[in-house]
């Protein structure tokens, strides 16, 4: 009898800590890894931001801990898990702005435009005066060849953020796809005059230059972009405008 009483206290424990996973995490723990995972991204210790977020969604799979580790992911340009990861984010939290523009950004990342117009529209849809999305936007209007949308965004943006060289640059891009160069040479003035050492509008602007025939001063901006980017490698981007001669 007594035996029999010591297997069925055994068997209840048994089950008692069957309900119990071993992965599971008291809150205490959740709020330390979870400062550990910023941290971690704050550093750029992304794959250990992974390691972490990973070990918090097994836990708790929730909406932000799927969202971080979709940042971490797209900082380490893996944008496949990043976007499966900003996908489930956006699921668990479809009126989380952030989480639609995080999305929008992993698919630029992955040269999905059409995707990423989606959603950065989803982001503007429940945050209109977003300028970053705005941005984001006209980036993926960019690639898409269609100068139009961009150009509109941009301008919506640049009432926002008026100081902002990048939006200016962008709208020359944008104006110079759709062989405005006049106008395109005017906003890479105005981009230079806010970031002075900015390469790609200086290179930008000789391209809108030689374009409108203003062939010395086209190849003065050209010469000075190859000097900043001399200057600087790691920082410089160079966009392509279409219709170059040079």
């Amino acid at each position: 009898m007594r035996l029999l009483m010591v297997i069925a206290l055994l068997a209840a424990a048994l089950v008692t800590h069957s309900l119990t996973p071993c992965w599971a995490l008291t809150e205490d723990e959740i709020s330390e890894l979870v400062r550990q995972g910023r941290l971690a991204l704050d550093s750029k210790g992304f794959a250990r931001g992974v390691d972490i977020f990973s070990r918090l969604i097994i836990a708790d799979p929730r909406a932000e801990f799927f969202y971080l580790r979709g940042l971490a992911y797209q900082a380490l340009e893996q944008y496949g898990p990043s976007i499966s990861d900003l996908a489930n984010a956006v699921s668990l939290s479809p009126g989380n702005a952030l989480y639609h523009l995080a999305m929008g950004l992993a698919q630029l990342g992955n040269a999905q435009f059409k995707e990423a117009v989606d959603s950065i529209s989803g982001a503007l849809k429940l945050d209109p005066d977003n300028p970053e999305a705005l941005l984001y936007r006209a980036r993926a209007y960019l690639n898409l060849g269609i100068e139009n949308g961009a150009l509109q965004d941009l301008e919506r943006a640049i009432k926002l953020m008026p100081e902002d060289a990048e939006l200016y640059r962008l709208r020359g891009d944008a104006l110079s796809l759709a062989g405005n160069y006049a106008r395109a040479v005017s906003d890479y003035t105005a981009a230079l005059r806010l970031k002075p050492t900015d390469c790609a509008s200086l290179n930008n602007r000789g391209v809108a230059l030689a374009n409108l025939g203003r062939t010395r001063e086209a190849v003065d901006d050209l010469e000075g972009a190859m000097k900043l980017a001399l200057s600087a490698p790691p920082t410089i981007t160079r966009p392509e405008i279409p219709g170059s001669p040079w």
